[in-house]
């Protein structure tokens, strides 16, 4: 599968109007992040490039309660609706603090989930002023209909996948290191992907040795640094 970002997009009749929708009512940006079959594949991402960069250097995604909330709801939601009903740990609440210079402090996030390993989410994000959060709940109507257009031409693009060179690591042990990402032990693993625990153990420490990793940690990072999955 191959990888997509803005560039493959930006001539796109919905990208255009959504950049005219984001201009019009005074928003930050917007991002479309997609997971095909465990892998990262597209990333239209307009946060600021030196947040993103300190982001990923932390490996927030791990405790982004965004992130989570994105992956683990099916319906459509607002930060500010998440971080109120989340007891916040100490961690989280930081990511959220640093975030907001950056101008992503507010947002309407909208999943779509395809089936199996297969996830996508849309946002529209702003900073924290009361206008701007306001103006996403006024606007949630207009952001679904965006969301839902932008997701069918992406899925009209995709599908004709170029080809790429495979990864090093086997679908199994994707799989092995998707479910570790997932908070899952290797018995856990064992019973989801029926196969042994022994098994699991072996599928990991091979994986470990082609990432040139030491720990399990280090080597799910260091898969989601290459792109090989998305946690959520």
């Amino acid at each position: 599968m191959p990888f997509y970002d803005w560039d493959d997009f930006a001539h796109l009749p919905i990208t255009l109007d959504i950049q005219s929708f984001i201009r019009l009512n005074g928003f930050g940006g917007t991002y479309y992040i997609r997971s095909c079959q465990g892998r990262l594949c597209v990333a239209i991402d307009q946060r600021p490039a030196a947040w993103m960069e300190h982001y990923h250097q932390s490996n927030y995604l791990y405790y982004d309660p965004i992130a989570y909330a994105s992956y683990s709801k099916n319906t459509a939601f607002f930060w500010d609706d998440i971080l109120k009903k989340t007891q916040l740990t100490q961690k989280q609440a930081r990511i959220m603090d640093e975030a907001r210079p950056f101008g992503c402090a507010s947002g309407y996030n909208i999943p779509f989930h395809q089936g199996g390993f297969d996830f996508s989410v849309f946002s529209i994000f702003g900073d924290d002023r009361p206008s701007v959060k306001a103006r996403l709940r006024e606007k949630s109507a207009e952001i679904k209909k965006l969301a839902t257009r932008l997701h069918e031409a992406v899925s009209a693009v995709i599908e004709t996948d170029r080809p790429i060179d495979s990864p090093d690591i086997t679908e199994r042990e994707r799989e092995c290191l998707l479910w570790t990402a997932k908070g899952k032990t290797n018995k856990e693993i064992g019973i989801i992907l029926s196969i042994s625990e022994h098994t699991v153990k072996a599928h990991l420490a091979t994986a470990a040795r082609k990432l040139d990793s030491h720990t399990k940690t280090q080597t799910v990072v260091e898969a989601i640094k290459r792109g090989l999955f998305v946690p959520w």
